[in-house]
C-alpha cells in the first residue's frame, strides 16, 4: 500500500512538473502542489522503512555534487545566485529517491513509461501549437529547451513503441513519436535538430534493422521537409555559419567561459558565470552581464571547476555501468525485452540530451537528473534479484521452458558485452 502511494506521488509530481495544471488554473499554484507532493514523498518515507534502497552510485554522487555546490555559496562573487543553484538541485534529489524507491517491479516501470510518453505528447502537442515555447513550465518558456526535452522523451517513445504488443497502441506509439518530430522541427532549434541526430544516430547503432532504420529515417526527413517547408531548411543550414548571429554569440560566450575556467580553475560558483560574463567579453561586445553560457559544457566549466567536472563524468560513468547491466540483463517472462529495450532508450535520451545541452545552458535543469533517477530505478526493478528469493532460474525468467532454452541458446548471440555493430536479438528496433 505505501509503495502504491509512493508511486501515485512521484505520477503526480510528474504531471505538476511538466504538464503544470497551475499554469491553466492559477489557483492551483497557491497551493504550491510540488512542494506539498515533496513533503508527502517525505512522509511515504518513514513509513515505508527501506530507504536503503535507494543506495547507488549514481546518488551518492549527486550528494557529493551537492555538497560541492553548497560549499561554493561563501566564495561565489554573487552568494544569492548561488545559493539558488544550491536550492533547486537539493529540490530535485526527494524526487530522484522517490523514483528509486517506488518504480520499484517491472509493471511499474511499464506504467511510469506510459506516464513517461503521455507527457512527451502533451509537450509535443503544444510545442506545435505554440511555436514559440509556451509549452508550460520555466524550464520549458525557450524553444530551444522544448527541443532538448523532446529529444529526451522520443528515445521512450520509440522503446514503448517496439515493447507494446497491440496493434492499437504501436499505433498510438507510432503517431506521438511523430508528433515529437514535429515538435522538434516546429521549435526551429538548431541545437534540437543535433540532439535529434544523436537519437537516431544511437537508435540506428544499437538496431540489427539497419536498412529498416535509415529507410524509416529518410521517410521522416521527407516528413519533416514536407511540414516545415523550405524555410526551416534554410534555418537549419546556417548551423556552420558561426561568424555571425545567435552561433557567434555563442562561440564568444564559450572563449569567455574557457578563459573563466582557466583563471578559476576549482569554479567560480554555481550560477556564478553570468555575473563574472562581462569580465572576459570580447572586445565591442555589448554588455554580457546575466547572460548565460549557452552551453551544459562551459556552464560546468567555470562554475563548478574541475572537481565538478570529475563528479558530472563520474556520474554520466556510473550511469554507463548501469545502462550497460540493463543490456545484458534478461527479461521475466511478462518482459521478456523490456531491459535491453530501455538500455537504448536511456542511452539514446542522454545522448540527445548531450547534443542539444551543447548549446543551452542545461546543467541543473531536472530532466538528466531525473533520467538518471529511473535508469537506477530500472536497474533495480528489472534486475532478477528483485523478484524475490523464490524467483525461478534465469532461464524460466526468459519465458522459455527448460527443453526449448538450450536450442535457443545456440541461436542467441553472445551479449556479454556491448558490441559496435549492436546486439542482434530476435525482437528489437
Amino acid at each position: 500500500m505505501g509503495n502504491s502511494f509512493g508511486f501515485s506521488l512521484v505520477i503526480l509530481f510528474l504531471v505538476f512538473d511538466y504538464a503544470r495544471p497551475q499554469d491553466f488554473v492559477p489557483a492551483i499554484g497557491l497551493f504550491r502542489p510540488n512542494m506539498i507532493l515533496t513533503l508527502l514523498m517525505l512522509f511515504a518515507w518513514s513509513r515505508s522503512g527501506n530507504l536503503s534502497r535507494a543506495s547507488s552510485r549514481q546518488l551518492t554522487l549527486m550528494y557529493v555534487l551537492l555538497a560541492l555546490i553548497f560549499v561554493h555559496i561563501p566564495f561565489a562573487t554573487n552568494h544569492y545566485w548561488a545559493y539558488l543553484v544550491f536550492e533547486e538541485f537539493l529540490l530535485l534529489i526527494p524526487f530522484c529517491i522517490s523514483v528509486i524507491l517506488y518504480v520499484d517491479t517491472p509493471d511499474r516501470m511499464v506504467s511510469f513509461m506510459r506516464w513517461w510518453v503521455l507527457l512527451a505528447l502533451f509537450v509535443a502537442i503544444k510545442s506545435i501549437l505554440h511555436p514559440g515555447g509556451e509549452s508550460g513550465s520555466s524550464f520549458l518558456a525557450d524553444p530551444n529547451d522544448v527541443g532538448l526535452l523532446v529529444d529526451m522523451m522520443l528515445p521512450f517513445v520509440l522503446c514503448m513503441f517496439v515493447y507494446e504488443k497491440k496493434r492499437l497502441y504501436k499505433v498510438a506509439y507510432l503517431v506521438i513519436s511523430l508528433l515529437c518530430i514535429a515538435a522538434i522541427v516546429s521549435t526551429s532549434s538548431r541545437g534540437g535538430l543535433i540532439g535529434l541526430a544523436a537519437v537516431m544516430l544511437v537508435v540506428w547503432w544499437w538496431s540489427p534493422r539497419k536498412v529498416l532504420i535509415l529507410t524509416l529515417t529518410g521517410i521522416l526527413a521527407l516528413g519533416t521537409y514536407q511540414f516545415a517547408g523550405q524555410k526551416y531548411v534554410e534555418r537549419m543550414s546556417t548551423i556552420n555559419d558561426t561568424d555571425e548571429g545567435t552561433a557567434k554569440g555563442r562561440i564568444d560566450s564559450w572563449k569567455a567561459a574557457w578563459h573563466m575556467f582557466l583563471d578559476h580553475p576549482l569554479g567560480v560558483g554555481p550560477g556564478n558565470f553570468p555575473i563574472l560574463f562581462p569580465r572576459y567579453m570580447v572586445t565591442g561586445q555589448r554588455n554580457m552581464w546575466g547572460r548565460a553560457a549557452h552551453s551544459l559544457w562551459f556552464t560546468l566549466l567555470p562554475e563548478l571547476g574541475i572537481p565538478g567536472v570529475i563528479l558530472y563524468l563520474l556520474i554520466f560513468k556510473a550511469n554507463l555501468l548501469s545502462i550497460r547491466n540493463l543490456y545484458k540483463m534478461p527479461g521475466d517472462a511478462d518482459h521478456p525485452r523490456l531491459p535491453f529495450l530501455l538500455s537504448i532508450a536511456f542511452i539514446a535520451s542522454i545522448a540527445g540530451f548531450f547534443g542539444a545541452g551543447t548549446f543551452i545552458s542545461v546543467l541543473f535543469y531536472p530532466h538528466y537528473w531525473f533520467v538518471t533517477a529511473m535508469i537506477v530505478a530500472a536497474e533495480k526493478a528489472l534486475a532478477p534479484a528483485a523478484a524475490g528469493p523464490d524467483a525461478p532460474p534465469l532461464a524460466d525468467q526468459t519465458g522459455l521452458s527448460d527443453t526449448t532454452h538450450t536450442a535457443a541458446a545456440e541461436q542467441a548471440p553472445n551479449v556479454a558485452a556491448l558490441p559496435a555493430s549492436g546486439p542482434e536479438r530476435a525482437s528489437t528496433l
